[in-house]
């Protein structure tokens, strides 16, 4: 059978990448001179985090820590806004359930300890477990 004997076909709707990206990626645009706001801006795309695997989980930290330095953000709560904007859809939901557990205080101390919940939750134990071999 080849493909114009075929009783149907395969129709792609068609994608603004803008969109499609939109959905994956977040956009944030960063000042040059952190001493000039409204000057010079460099514009970054952030990978949502859409994995459980736990090295995705674990490279999305660290790129987190970057960001975070790069747009030189407040401690505390907006550590939790900006972490909830990194985050895919599942994840989302899984921080939210995260973010129940603990107390309503949006310090510092309280984004630490939600963190490594949230990281506890998506690393298998035996992963965590077994760094000495």
């Amino acid at each position: 059978m080849s493909a114009s004997d075929c009783s149907f076909i395969i129709i792609q709707p068609e994608v603004n990448d803008d969109d499609k990206r939109s959905n994956h990626f977040i956009k944030f645009e960063i000042p040059i001179d952190p001493n000039e706001p409204d000057g010079l801006k460099t514009t970054i795309q952030f990978r949502k985090l859409e994995s459980d695997e736990p090295e995705d989980v674990l490279v999305h930290l660290r790129n987190f820590d970057k960001l975070v330095d790069d747009l030189d953000t407040d401690e505390g709560e907006a550590h939790f806004r900006l972490f909830k904007l990194i985050l895919g859809s599942d994840a989302q939901s899984d921080w939210a359930t995260v973010l129940d557990e603990i107390s309503d205080n949006r310090g510092q101390e309280e984004f630490l300890e939600a963190l490594d919940t949230f990281l506890l939750s998506k690393v298998d134990r035996d992963c965590a477990i077994n760094t000495k071999e």
